[in-house]
């Protein structure tokens, strides 16, 4: 096993390969599928991102363009979310709850050229805008329904096929891309409530997260064999 140095392992999408490399059968996220709750191991995980993260590739996405996800918290989310940073782009997230006016001035705001949504609420939502909303070329929804016929509207899972795909036929750019990145790379936006106007983007790098995960066990003696649950919308900076 490789040491842990996060001299080296320098962004988040560097430190999660190590966990993956280095603890693969180990589990690491639970999610409840038809009220039964559902183990997944690094492995699992890792092969996901890479999965989207080679699709989105596919999809042209370059380091530094901005990628919105519309979703409740769920696995998806994180998963996209470390596609996205893996490959040098920077997630936009929106909160599931915002209007569709809300939803557009965040993609607008942010140039998001391409959005992940939970359901079929959050894509009528984006359906009803998508006229006003140039930048973005193509859709992804989470869960399996979808209505036939829509342009550049796609399943996630028909979306990792692609990226599955992509992958055999061009092996190295994904770990080019991830291990390319420089720990000051701005990763994500966290917009604010706009509670005083519209809404400020927080820029965040892996500078701003891996100094906190430096200090995390010290202060709340954390290890391996803890668990943690997430219950506020993954758009929010908590």
């Amino acid at each position: 096993m490789k040491a842990l140095d996060l001299s080296v392992y320098n962004t988040v999408p560097k430190l999660f390969w190590y966990n993956v490399e280095n603890y693969g059968d180990d589990i690491t996220t639970w999610q409840k599928e038809k009220g039964v709750w559902k183990s997944i191991t690094w492995d699992d995980y890792g092969q996901w991102v890479l999965d989207v993260a080679n699709a989105l590739l596919d999809a042209g996405i370059q380091r530094g363009d901005k990628v919105s996800i519309l979703s409740q918290t769920r696995f998806e989310w994180v998963v996209v979310d470390l596609a996205i940073m893996s490959i040098g782009a920077v997630t936009a997230p929106i909160y599931h709850s915002n209007t569709e006016e809300q939803v557009h001035y965040i993609a607008e705001h942010s140039g998001s050229k391409f959005i992940f949504v939970e359901d079929q609420e959050q894509l009528d939502k984006i359906l009803s805008i998508w006229d006003r909303l140039p930048n973005i070329k193509q859709i992804v929804v989470f869960d399996k329904y979808l209505p036939p016929n829509l342009p550049n509207v796609l399943r996630l899972g028909d979306f990792k096929k692609i990226g599955i795909e992509y992958g055999k036929n061009h092996s190295n750019q994904f770990s080019e891309r991830m291990q390319s990145g420089k720990e000051k790379d701005l990763i994500s936006f966290i917009y604010t409530s706009g509670t005083t106007g519209h809404p400020k983007a927080g820029m965040i790098n892996s500078y701003n997260v891996i100094s906190v995960i430096k200090h995390l066990q010290s202060l709340f003696e954390i290890s391996r064999e803890d668990m943690s649950i997430a219950y506020l919308p993954l758009a929010h900076i908590a």
